[in-house]
Parts: C-alpha cells; sequence; structure tokens
C-alpha cells in the first residue's frame, strides 16, 4: 500500500435504498502503475446471502459531469444478510475523475435475484425433496454462477463412484415436499424481500454529485441535500451530472461555512435551507422562490443581488445579527413580512418593483433606509411597518430617509409622529410629483432634499410647509417664495453622499 498515493474517502449513501447498496469508497493515485484507482465497499441490505452482484459505475468530473461509463459485475465472493462486503478488484478510473455514482443492475441472494427494479424466483429448491420428483439437483451455494447472465448453472455435481450411499436412501425414503407448501413459502419469501426493497427504497433517494449531496425528485430532476466541499464561494449549476436542479432544501448548508453564493438554477429555497450559515453575499440572474425562513438568523448576510427572485414573508427570520446592514436588490414585488424578527437590521438599501403594507414590519432598529422603487410604494409610509394608523409596538427612529420613486400619495407620511415613526432627514431622488399634504406628520424633521425632477407647481410650497423642515435643499435653484421661511441650500449636486446608507 505504500504505492497508493492522494487516498480520498467519500461517503456515499446515508440511507441506502436498493437491496444492494454502495456504502462508500475512495479513491487513490498508485504511484508504481501511474494510473488512478477506486476501491468500493457495499452493504447487502436483505436478510439473505449474496452471491453476485452486477452495477454500473459513472465517473464524474468536478463539476459533476459524466465523464464514462463502466459496466462491472462481482460474483466470487459471499455476504452475509446485512453485511459490508468490499469485492476484491479496484477500478480503474481516468484522470479527470474526481467523484463516481453507482447503478446496481441486478444481484443474485440464495433465494432470489433482483433485477433492473424487480425481484424474482431464484429457482432454489430444497435439495432433500428432490429425488422422487425427477428434478436435478442444483450446485452448491457459490458454485457454477454465471456472472454475466445471473443464470445458475445447470450442470450436476458429479457424485463420487461409490457400492451404497446412505444418501440416496434417504431420499427415496422421504416423502416429495408438497407442491402447494413451496407456492406458499415462495411468496413469504417474495412479499418480504419486497417489502424490505420499498423501505429501503422510499427511505431515501440521496447521492452524491461532486461536492453536493442530492436527493432525486423526478427522472430528470434533483435537489440539493448538502454541500461537503470545502470552499468558501460556492455556485449551483443549473444542471449536475444530468439532472436539472430545482430545489436547494431544508438544511443544505445548514450552519455551513459557505460565504459566497451564486445561483444559475431556477429553483426554490426551502425553509431552513441556510440557516445559521456564515453567508454573507448571494447573486442570481434566475428565478428563485424563497420561501420562509430560507436566510433564518444568517447573522453576517449583507448583501443580495436576484432581481428575478420573489421573496416571501419572514424569509429573513432573525437574521443580521453581526452585519446590521442588508442591501437588496430584486425587481419583484416585496411580500408581507419579509424583514420578521429583523429588529437587528440598522442600515437597508432596497431596490424593488414595488412595496406593499407590512413589507418593512420587523425592522423596529433601523436607522438608514433606502427605498428605490420604479413602482408603488403602498398607501403610506406606516402602513410599510404594519401600522396602519396605529401606534406601533416599537417606536421607529430614523436618521436617514431616502425615497427614489415617481409619485409620493398625497397624505402619504400622515400619522408618522403619532404611530412612533421618526424621521430626521428626508431626502427624495427622481420623485417627479408631490401630492398635497405628502409631508404632513413630521415632527421632528431637520433636513428636506428636494431634486431637480420635481414639478415646482402652485401647491409645492404648501406641500412644503407642511413637513415643518428646518433645512431645505434644493438639487437646483428655484424660486423660494411661498416656502416658509427656513434654511435654504441650493444647487446640491452630490447628495448621494449625504443620503447614501452605506
Amino acid at each position: 500500500m505504500t504505492s497508493y498515493k492522494n487516498v480520498v474517502k467519500f461517503d456515499y449513501a446515508k440511507n441506502p435504498s436498493d437491496v444492494v447498496a454502495l456504502k462508500e469508497y475512495i479513491i487513490f493515485d498508485d504511484a508504481k502503475e501511474g494510473e488512478k484507482y477506486a476501491l468500493l465497499k457495499f452493504v447487502n441490505n436483505l436478510n439473505q446471502p449474496l452471491y453476485a452482484i452486477k452495477f454500473e459505475v459513472y465517473q464524474h468530473d468536478a463539476g459533476g459531469n459524466v465523464l464514462s461509463k463502466t459496466l462491472l459485475s462481482h460474483d466470487k465472493f459471499t455476504a452475509s444478510e446485512n453485511e459490508v462486503f468490499v469485492p476484491k478488484a479496484k477500478l480503474k478510473l481516468g484522470a479527470n475523475c474526481e467523484s463516481i455514482s453507482v447503478k446496481l443492475l441486478a444481484a443474485k441472494f440464495d433465494r432470489i435475484r433482483w433485477e433492473k427494479g424487480e425481484f424474482k424466483d431464484n429457482s432454489y429448491t430444497f435439495e432433500r425433496y428432490v429425488h422422487d420428483s425427477g428434478k436435478a439437483i442444483p450446485p452448491a451455494r457459490g458454485e457454477g454462477f454465471r456472472s454475466n447472465d445471473f443464470v445458475a448453472d445447470k450442470e450436476v455435481r458429479k457424485r463420487k463412484s461409490s457400492a451404497f450411499d446412505i444418501r440416496d436412501v434417504a431420499r427415496k425414503n422421504m416423502a416429495v415436499f408438497p407442491q402447494v407448501m413451496c407456492v406458499i413459502f415462495v411468496l413469504l419469501v417474495l412479499a418480504f424481500s419486497i417489502g424490505s426493497a420499498v423501505y429501503f427504497r422510499n427511505s431515501s433517494k440521496e447521492f452524491s454529485l461532486g461536492e453536493f449531496t442530492v436527493v432525486s425528485l423526478t427522472d430528470k430532476t434533483v435537489g440539493i441535500s448538502g454541500y461537503e466541499g470545502k470552499s468558501s464561494s460556492v455556485t449551483v449549476p443549473k444542471t449536475l451530472g444530468g439532472y436539472n436542479v430545482v430545489q436547494i432544501r431544508s438544511g443544505a448548508f445548514k450552519k455551513s461555512k459557505v460565504k459566497n453564493l451564486v445561483i444559475e438554477a431556477d429553483l426554490t429555497l426551502d425553509g431552513g435551507a441556510f440557516a445559521g450559515s456564515d453567508l454573507t453575499e448571494v447573486y442570481s440572474d434566475a428565478a428563485v422562490n424563497v420561501l420562509s425562513r430560507a436566510f433564518e438568523k444568517c447573522e453576517k448576510l449583507s448583501l443580495i443581488k436576484m432581481p428575478n427572485a420573489k421573496f416571501t414573508s419572514s424569509c429573513f427570520n432573525g437574521s443580521f445579527a453581526s452585519s446590521r446592514r442588508l442591501e437588496l436588490l430584486t425587481s419583484s414585488s416585496l411580500g408581507n413580512d419579509v424583514f420578521e424578527e429583523c429588529g437587528n437590521l440598522r442600515a437597508l438599501r432596497l431596490s424593488c418593483g414595488s412595496l406593499s403594507e407590512s413589507s418593512l414590519k420587523g425592522l423596529d432598529g433601523i436607522e438608514k433606509l433606502e427605498l428605490h422603487s420604479a413602482g408603488e410604494i403602498g398607501d403610506s409610509f406606516v402602513s410599510l411597518f404594519g401600522a396602519a394608523q396605529t401606534v406601533l409596538t416599537e417606536s421607529v427612529s430614523l436618521k436617514i430617509l431616502t425615497v427614489e420613486t415617481p409619485l409620493i400619495k398625497s397624505g402619504y407620511f400622515n400619522g408618522c409622529a403619532d404611530s412612533g415613526i421618526s424621521v430626521n432627514e428626508l431626502y427624495f431622488v427622481n420623485v417627479r410629483t408631490l401630492g398635497e399634504t405628502s409631508l404632513s406628520g413630521f415632527k421632528e424633521l431637520q433636513r428636506l432634499y428636494l431634486p431637480e425632477s420635481l414639478e415646482f407647481n402652485g401647491n409645492l410650497g404648501e406641500t412644503v410647509n407642511g413637513s415643518g423642515a428646518k433645512e431645505i435643499w434644493f438639487e437646483g435653484s428655484v424660486d423660494t417664495d411661498g416656502f416658509n421661511s427656513a434654511q435654504f441650500k441650493f444647487n446640491v449636486k452630490d447628495a448621494e453622499n449625504y443620503y447614501k446608507a452605506f
């Protein structure tokens, strides 16, 4: 064994699903031969001795792509029921092979055989009852087995010549085993074996593809159930080993050390998929459905750029305790209660299609908030926090609020002070219209920033006066007639340096 180098052990099936399953394997380089090999360890899952197996081995590269397929059969062994065994043969691999997968084709047991998912009678006959029925005595276990077609050898062992054989006398004087009992016995054995196979097959469909553990969902799709790699940056591809990836299952990356994630596949993130992980950044242009608690307790999460993703309520439950900030970009509408139990978040830059009632509920500790939306941003500001016209359970004290949207509805900020929401600095970006009384409801507004895009009509002065702002900054130079006497600042072109949340 001293010539074996780069020995790597792989766990293959934690919950075996076939009557005979690959339990683990090792891949190593043979320095003497200059080749790469694998040794396989199987487990017999039936309560019968196993004498032969036929299976296909698929070699995969680092990306999980199939490199080659090999048909193998082993028959020179005996594996007791529920026993782990290693065939005495090493499998030669290609130089680019990084992992393997196995498909069982056939297995010969003591009394039955399994082929392509079905159990068949192995023509097992009680030797002591066959003499008078005229049947040939089958060979002893392990003898005469043809590994290529799994058919028992029909040759009968030659008997040693002798003048007198006590076994012949015994056989001739025994009754032929009743056929009906044979049928009942075979049916019982088959029922037990099929039940065992169904149980193991349904208990788990997990197998490894590259650095991922996956679960078969259909003949063409899999869901990722685990990640066994060491990299802190991971890409989830569209396909793995010829299967389409359509799901990242609950617990797949739970408490993992992965920091940067790229998702290329259109898929669903189950609840708990990244619970408690070290994830900091997520990128995806795919159509991703983020279910409730998918990013639960991701304390370091700070950047999500998923323009085509859909975020479900409570998907960030209890996150941001360490990062305390988040930049979230999506072109979809942000639903209700997405930030439930996210009181640790202090700064949020949110770019989305639109906002609805309770979209920001749970952000009790928010201090810097940027809302960038091409569509609706709710009927009122207080409704985004789930307050409507009622008092919030926890007050919200915003040092900086930035709003980028075409239209601010009339009365949009009404009730902020009464509901426990205060804003120190308010910046409008690319806003064209301010509805009447849209800025009423503030009591402690220190600074108001108005962009050049704003329509400075006759009602604007009254609307702005309702804010009670102590400072008014203009992106351009405007006529301030009709505005309350306040501290004015004109031609402020670098407002982003003041309102930027990060």
